[in-house]
């Protein structure tokens, strides 16, 4: 069994409304899946839509697309439509120095360049991927491949000096690969592996070309952001944990974890983060500005539709809208929204600072407790385990046969600060 116990403070005292200040709406393909800041340009890409999930281009089907947008003037430069193929849109890699976009297409993976959109006439890399993630410090590219939903993976390395490759088994249903310079200056693949829905067994793996080691951080991981004012700490978004577990990344442990007030199939998506906040996209048509370091919720804004993918230029939040709101209708366009212009509301204050916990394991440790109070688990679905301390010394618990997931301790009158 793997074990990992995170805590974080989850919601502020008091939370607010967003005053929404849309700025404009850039009109673009059906379901826009990922939006990559590249100097005063914008790269949106849109995922493909085969509504009969039958591989074949129907009427109101729709080939993944690649739109360039000046960031300041909103207009689109250029725009470049895929064949009719499984494309990994929502996870490309781009490399800002060699103006390079390296994406999946089919069963080959390609390089474009960032200007112009023209293709390279050599595949990097052919064989299947679901993801591609690029270690720019030591020119490796790493391509994430599955068999299926519930199958281990592999993660292809290759060295783009002269493209030899080496792999590593992954875990199940690998999908997201981020690279990044190692402690030791090695190149380090990062992979998220979302697991089985509901069993709680989304795994991150890092991998440096030798070693493998596993983390766990909750229900279906579904993507994992590195800030860039702290590059050491991840931030990965866990869909059916209703959660984002912040990752210490050089330590390869989890430092924290925030509720995200979602449910169901709602979940949060993806992340991005601006000064000092840190957005959560989810499919309750909501982002959720937090805190990045203590989870606080500061405000919610609402969008008019399911969202992925977001992105930042200077002030200017790019939120893409992905499906209907309550539906899996795939629709078009980036609402774009002035942070510095909005006006956030302060609304009725919640009764207790709240806190959450992963249990991954037979004990969990938090920074403070009564232990002469009766204290409950209570999952994000309302039910609830009663468990004991053992160890008051080091606040430490026995959830020994509590169902892994992420939970809020109460004493009986109010959540555990």
């Amino acid at each position: 069994m793997r074990f990992s116990a995170c805590l974080a403070v989850v919601f502020a005292a008091t939370t607010s409304l967003f005053s929404q200040q849309l700025v404009t709406v850039v009109p673009t393909a059906p379901r826009p899946v990922c939006i990559l800041p590249d100097g005063d340009r914008m790269h949106v890409l849109t995922d493909r839509v085969d509504v009969n999930y039958n591989n074949v281009k129907d009427d109101g089907d729709q080939e993944a697309t690649w739109q360039i947008v000046n960031a300041e003037s909103y207009e689109t430069i250029r725009t470049l439509t895929f064949p009719w193929a499984f494309v990994t849109a929502n996870r490309p890699a781009i490399d800002r120095e060699t103006g390079l976009l390296y994406i999946g297409v089919g069963d080959t993976v390609w390089a474009y360049t960032t200007l112009t959109q023209q293709r390279s006439s050599e595949p990097v890399f052919v064989g299947s991927s679901v993801a591609v993630g690029l270690d720019e410090y030591n020119s490796h590219l790493f391509i994430t491949q599955r068999t299926g939903f519930t199958d281990p993976g592999t993660l292809v390395d290759v060295n783009l000096l002269d493209r030899s490759t080496t792999s590593t088994t992954l875990e199940i249903n690998p999908q997201m690969t981020i690279g990044r310079r190692g402690v030791f200056n090695n190149n380090m693949a990062i992979t998220v592996n979302e697991g089985n829905y509901g069993a709680n067994d989304g795994l991150l793996t890092f991998w440096d070309g030798t070693n493998v080691m596993t983390l766990g951080v909750g229900d279906t991981p579904n993507h994992i952001y590195v800030n860039p004012d702290a590059p050491s700490i991840g931030y990965v978004t866990c869909n059916g944990s209703h959660s984002v577990v912040v990752v210490e990344l050089d330590g390869r442990y989890a430092i924290d974890t925030f509720a995200i007030p979602t449910s169901g199939y709602n979940g949060p998506r993806e992340c991005t983060s601006f000064d000092g906040l840190l957005y959560v996209t989810s499919y309750s048509a909501d982002v959720f500005a937090l805190d990045a370091q203590t989870g606080a919720l500061i405000y919610t804004l609402s969008i008019d539709a399911k969202v992925d993918a977001a992105g930042f230029y200077q002030n200017k939040l790019w939120v893409g809208r992905s499906y209907e709101k309550g539906e899996y209708a795939a629709v078009p366009n980036v609402n774009v929204y002035d942070i510095l212009l909005t006006d956030v509301q302060e609304v009725a204050p919640t009764t207790t600072t709240r806190r959450a916990y992963v249990v991954t394991g037979p004990t969990i440790s938090i920074p403070a407790l009564n232990p002469d109070r009766p204290l409950t688990l209570i999952n994000m679905q309302g039910a609830s385990s009663a468990v004991t301390v053992i160890d008051p010394a080091t606040m430490t618990l026995n959830v020994d046969g509590v169902p892994a997931g992420v939970y809020v301790l109460t004493d009986g009158s109010t959540s555990v600060a």
